[in-house]
């Protein structure tokens, strides 16, 4: 056969395989041949989808003639015309909802309004289902040209938009909107940070909260993912919500660069806790125990094993009770510091879970003390029910040594105190987050007891003045033993617990600031799992860089620029590493602040998925502009929110308060 009867003969069989396309549309190629996209929308067994078996490589007219065939089977038959029934079902579907949610201009404004009202109460945390209609009502006679007032009467009534079942449906709306502006936030990232903790609800039920930290234009910012009921607090299942949560936000498990707990086994366990677990999704993965809970830990340590401090501890707490459970005893505190120091300040409740609380505490009780004592020997004197309680809270504050250590907790708590609320930011870098506990932990080593006990000694005498007893019930010297011992238990807590693997990576600091020829990397190469010998030889190109990266913005330069990474690929990854280090769980412990102001004895009916959605509108929502200072792109922003949740409400099918005459 010559060339050109091949390719006539080749044009033929071309020409009859496109006609038999043009003729079946239905027909899709596979790789063991031709099978029916109609009849694999309602299969009715696994052979009448397949056209061709096998492919029929040689003939076009063995596909043109089966493909006839088929297309006058009875099985292609019924499955076209159950085809036809779906589209026009959907049709009818579709043009009633349109009909349903068709607005006029005037309609729409009316309904945007209702929405910012809406949002409002969702941001602000204000129960939505028992103030919706009369806030509504308020607004409607607060508008001067009562517009919504007129559109609400003119609503049919089941449509008027003021019962619990529309308020819902605006929160639901509202909540899709602002979870689909966390998933766009998140689409583009490949390396995250990730942070999860559990609770119980005021219900009973088991919680989850998830938040990641992600590098977003060249800036760090941590988001809330949402919370989630979960059956147990065993890892796996919550490993498992964490994994779902992350999923449901296009995140690939893979990607994670750091985890941050707290200190339970279920959480932080190296075997079996949700660290490890997660570690098989990401090998990689570097634990970080949160830091403001090793704050807690040390100092909680080192109070229990000081019997004069923690007995101390224990009367801030006895004076707290005593003195908020009855009006009475309070107005006479109250009148007592008014008498005595010219001002009244309320006693502060310790927290049972921040060790730190106590700072306010031990400040109100230094500043009247005196009052506090003439407030308790007027109650032991009234001989009421609690005199013995007044009397014996009495006896422990006419120790000088109550006084001793009360100024010492006093000196100490405040500078712990900063480093608490520096290690909760969510922007902090954890490298400057070591420098400023190294720097606490120095100043502690170095405590200054003379000043101490000058200020002791000076407290003592205005607390005489005032006509108070004190009895020395230990020597001066034996006071200032309680006190060294207590302190050297804070600082050998504190380098104890601070000296980790994440606080050895950030060592990295001083090598970035002083630019030495040959650092010791070792800790890095064994944390990353590369040859110390690679890192030194990028090292030895990237510190003669015109850059500081002891600063956070290079850091971030450095571990974003494409071009940097091309060049030093390990040193971008360290870079990447120091700023997703999160440096604790500050941001889920603040979502479970939300959740229990969202839900509590007085709102406790809410279903999870509200709650949920209340909760990332709280935190992740756009706040209000301000009518006066507000700046333009975030009065843009929240109209863009509303306007996003309004479309997805004009999604949802409801009822009709009459048929259009087009759909008779």
């Amino acid at each position: 056969m010559t060339v050109s009867e091949s390719a006539r003969t080749a044009d033929v069989s071309s020409r009859v395989k496109m006609s038999s396309y043009d003729r079946h549309s239905w027909l899709i190629r596979q790789k063991d041949g031709f099978m029916c996209s109609t009849c694999q929308q309602f299969p009715t067994s696994a052979s009448a989808v397949w056209v061709t078996v096998p492919l029929p490589l040689k003939s076009g007219k063995k596909l043109y003639q089966k493909a006839d065939k088929h297309a006058k089977s009875s099985v292609h038959l019924f499955c076209v015309e159950q085809v036809k029934a779906k589209q026009q079902s959907v049709n009818v579907q579709s043009q009633l909802v349109a009909a349903a949610n068709s607005q006029t201009e005037s309609e729409t404004d009316a309904m945007k309004t209702l929405f910012r009202a809406a949002y409002f109460m969702f941001v602000q945390e204000i129960p939505h289902t028992t103030n919706w209609r009369s806030l509504v009502s308020t607004i409607a006679e607060c508008e001067s040209n009562k517009h919504l007032a007129t559109y609400l009467r003119k609503c049919p009534a089941n449509g008027h938009h003021l019962s619990q079942t529309s308020i819902n449906e605006i929160l639901e709306s509202f909540g899709e909107a602002v979870a689909e502006t966390v998933r766009q936030r998140l689409s583009s990232i490949t390396d995250f940070s990730v942070m999860a903790d559990e609770c119980t609800d005021i219900n009973g039920r088991e919680i989850v909260s998830v938040c990641v930290r992600i590098i977003e234009n060249h800036q760090v910012a941590e988001i809330f993912l949402g919370c989630w009921p979960i059956e147990s607090t065993t890892a796996v299942v919550v490993t498992e919500s964490i994994i779902k949560a992350l999923r449901s936000h296009s995140l690939d498990p893979q990607g994670i660069v750091c985890a941050a707990f707290d200190g339970a086994s279920n959480m932080s366990g190296q075997r079996g806790g949700v660290r490890a677990l997660l570690a098989a999704y990401a090998p990689n993965l570097v634990f970080v125990h949160c830091r403001s809970h090793l704050l807690q830990l040390a100092l909680v340590n080192s109070a229990a094993n000081i019997t004069e401090v923690k007995r101390t501890l224990a009367l801030l707490n006895k004076l707290y009770s005593l003195f908020s459970k009855s009006p009475k005893r309070l107005l006479v505190l109250q009148a007592t510091q008014l008498a005595v120091d010219g001002m009244a300040h309320k006693l502060v409740q310790p927290g049972e879970t921040r060790w730190l609380s106590y700072d306010g505490s031990v400040d109100v009780v230094c500043k009247h003390y005196a009052a506090i004592c003439l407030a308790l020997e007027a109650i032991y004197a009234d001989a009421g029910n609690f005199s013995c309680d007044a009397g014996g809270l009495l006896l422990q504050l006419r120790k000088s040594s109550t006084v001793c250590i009360l100024r010492l907790l006093h000196s100490i708590l405040q500078p712990l105190a900063r480093l608490s609320k520096g290690l909760q930011s969510s922007e902090g870098n954890m490298c400057s987050a070591m420098e400023s506990v190294k720097t606490v932990i120095e100043d502690l080593e170095e405590y200054d007891f003379d000043k101490l006990q000058t200020e002791t000694e000076a407290s003592r005498s205005k607390i005489l003045e005032a006509g108070v007893q004190l009895d020395d019930d230990l020597s001066k010297e034996k006071c200032l033993k309680i006190c060294n011992a207590f302190v050297k238990k804070i600082v050998n807590n504190l380098r104890q617990r601070f000296s980790d693997e994440v606080s050895q990576l950030c060592d990295l600091q001083k090598i970035f600031k002083d630019k030495s020829d040959s650092p010791d990397l070792s800790k890095v190469a064994k944390l990353l799992k590369v040859p110390a010998a690679d890192l030194q030889s990028e090292w030895t190109y990237l510190r003669r860089l015109p850059i500081d990266l002891s600063l956070q913005q290079e850091l971030i330069d450095l571990g974003t620029s494409a071009e940097k990474s091309a060049l030093f690929p390990l040193f971008c990854r360290v870079a990447r590493l120091l700023v997703l280090l999160p440096l604790g769980t500050a941001m889920v412990e603040r979502s479970f602040s939300t959740l229990n102001r969202i839900l509590n004895s007085q709102r406790c009916r809410l279903n999870p998925e509200h709650v949920s959605q209340l909760m990332l509108l709280s935190v992740e929502g756009q706040p209000i502009p301000d009518v006066r200072d507000a700046k333009e792109e975030d009065t843009l922003n929240t109209n863009k929110l509303i306007g996003a949740a309004y479309s997805d409400w004009l999604k949802k099918p409801r009822r009709l308060p009459s048929v259009p005459h087009s759909l008779h």
